[in-house]
């Protein structure tokens, strides 16, 4: 069966990737798979070929589909969520995010059902807190407690206190009202969903990493006078918020020590971080030439790229610690360094350059030593490696020790 559901996973990854599943306009999230057309044919045992409607990568046939439900969609998400396709759920469930309606509190909230464009059907704004609470669920299987506050808000208020009819799930648990009902329809999902994030904030449970913020663009010495000068400004002003959160992962990152000697609970490898190692050189800075400029730019554009990507270890190694826990120590385990204060724009020359160099550096130590402990906490997990089957009955080969007859056992 493991065999059978790495094989699906990884055929739904490649279409994903390579076939379009996912739609690229409108909600941009995955095709629905519940439209369909019917040929006019009848198959010969009598019943109607379904032809999709929405997407078919065989027959070159894209964005037909015409509404989706918010659970199939959550379903699907969580899915690949729980297999391991970390980043691909959180780039879905991050997208689902964006189609919100929240209440006049911010209550986070969802429409039954939604347009091809992300937009809720013409005369049908019923919402379901079924899909809060999945939601919920789905953050909570990539170890993100992102919009809890406003989801369990929302659970709250409309499945306990409300009477807003208009939202599925908003019945009164009033046991004085003879009239109070449970509405079995969202019962499971928030239940399940509330459990699950008290069961993720028990002290000694899964880790949550720090988060990095992102860097939304460096500056570049190709760009116009005026552009340059505005995003160096807001670059630097935000190196020494980004170094704090770094070195915070950092130290987290290295306090996770996995138990790479339990070999029972990973059955699907989460995504592996989207980063990489840094191979550019820095020209010194003695030599003020193009090549100078051109190595710092690239610099530059790996801290903004860096820090958008750079939490997709935190979450790998949550993932991972949450399959095989934790142990104590682990000699082998590489550590990931820290960064230094960087420049700011208060420092006169002499004082900028001298932190600026010891920044880059750091800077490069962090990114390089970081991968090297990703890619070793991949090849601790074991994941992937089969070790077959015990099933040969010709031993062909066996060595005597002898026996144990010493009772005497001293340490």
């Amino acid at each position: 069966m493991k065999g059978i559901a790495t094989d699906y996973i990884n055929h739904l990854e490649n279409l994903y990737y390579n076939h379009g599943l996912r739609r690229p306009t409108g909600h941009k999230l995955i095709y629905n798979f519940s439209h369909y057309n019917w040929t006019d044919t009848k198959h010969p045992d009598g019943y109607h070929i379904p032809v999709p409607k929405n997407w078919d990568f065989i027959n070159d046939i894209y964005g037909e589909d015409q509404w989706f439900t918010g659970d199939l969609m959550l379903w699907g998400i969580l899915g690949f969520a729980l297999a391991g396709r970390t980043q691909i759920a959180t780039d879905l469930i991050n997208q689902f995010y964006t189609l919100r309606t929240p209440d006049s509190s911010g209550r986070l909230l969802f429409y039954d059902r939604y347009t091809a464009d992300g937009l809720h059907l013409e005369g049908d704004e019923s919402k379901s807190i079924a899909f809060t609470a999945l939601y919920v669920t789905v953050r909570n299987a990539l170890l993100d407690n992102a919009h809890y506050d406003e989801a369990l808000d929302a659970l709250d208020f409309y499945q306990i206190n409300s009477t807003f009819l208009s939202v599925d799930g908003s019945y009164s648990w009033d046991t004085t009202n003879p009239t109070a009902v449970v509405e079995n329809k969202t019962l499971g999902e928030v239940l399940f969903a509330v459990t699950a994030v008290a069961d993720s904030m028990k002290s000694g449970d899964a880790s949550i990493s720090p988060l990095v913020s992102v860097i939304q663009k460096a500056p570049s010495r190709l760009a116009r006078p005026d552009d340059f000068v505005n995003e160096s400004v807001i670059f630097l002003d935000a190196l020494p918020t980004f170094r704090t959160q770094i070195n915070e992962l950092s130290s987290h990152i290295n306090s996770v020590i996995l138990n790479k000697w339990n070999y029972g609970r990973v059955a699907v490898q989460p995504t592996f971080p989207s980063i990489s190692q840094y191979q550019g050189d820095v020209v010194p800075t003695e030599t003020a030439t193009v090549d100078y400029i051109a190595s710092i730019d690239s610099l530059y554009q790996k801290v903004a790229t860096y820090s958008g990507n750079v939490n997709t270890a935190g979450t790998y190694v949550d993932m991972l610690s949450n399959y095989i826990g934790v142990m104590a120590y682990d000699l082998d385990k590489p550590m990931v360094s820290g960064i230094t204060s960087p420049h700011t724009r208060v420092m006169h020359r002499e004082l900028f350059n001298y932190r600026a160099e010891l920044f880059t550096e750091s800077f490069i130590d962090n990114v390089n030593s970081l991968y090297q402990s990703m890619w070793y906490n991949y090849v601790i997990t074991f994941v992937g490696d089969d070790y077959g089957s015990l099933t040969d009955n010709n031993i062909t080969h066996s060595d005597d020790y002898g026996l144990i007859t010493d009772t005497n056992i001293s340490y």
